[in-house]
């Protein structure tokens, strides 16, 4: 594992990261300046910021920490959605390195609160969650449309 690195998401990574491993839905989503994203982020109601977790080699991993409304907390919260490491460089340790320095940065933000959903298939991810301090504060069904509805947990901890 050569020198890692959380930077801002720039345009200049588009190519190297968007979709092959995370997919448009974050690129459309967090990280284009459409005049809503403006006036939300601007009036405080949206907040989100996309990292990238880059080494020599490029980009290996993302995550974006953002604070919104919670319906499930009824209340606004920071999260952190998206954690994604690349394929090939998982199992390397990078998803840990990756939740260390975000948990880093919510520290210099001076968030106090920190919550995040998974997929309740997911036992690696939530694993890797537990073992930095996160626990399972309740569970929600996720309709689809399309009948393939899933269970999320919300996970949080206390900074």
């Amino acid at each position: 594992m050569g020198e890692l690195e959380i930077i801002t998401y720039s345009d200049h990574y588009k190519h190297t990261l968007f979709p092959s491993f995370v997919g448009d839905k974050y690129y459309k989503k967090y990280t284009t300046a459409s005049l809503l994203y403006k006036f939300l982020r601007y009036s405080g109601i949206y907040l989100s910021d996309f990292y990238l977790l880059v080494d020599d080699s490029g980009v290996v991993g993302c995550f974006l920490l953002r604070f919104r409304f919670c319906f499930t907390l009824f209340s606004f919260q920071w999260f952190i959605y998206g954690v994604t490491i690349k394929p090939a460089e998982r199992g390397k340790g990078f998803g840990s390195k990756l939740i260390e320095n975000a948990l880093s940065m919510c520290r210099e933000k001076r968030i106090n609160k920190i919550f995040l959903f998974v997929d309740r298939n997911n036992s690696t991810a939530i694993s890797l969650y537990e073992k930095h301090g996160f626990s399972i504060v309740t569970s929600r069904l996720m309709k689809s449309c399309r009948g393939k509805d899933r269970t999320e947990v919300l996970m949080g901890r206390v900074l």
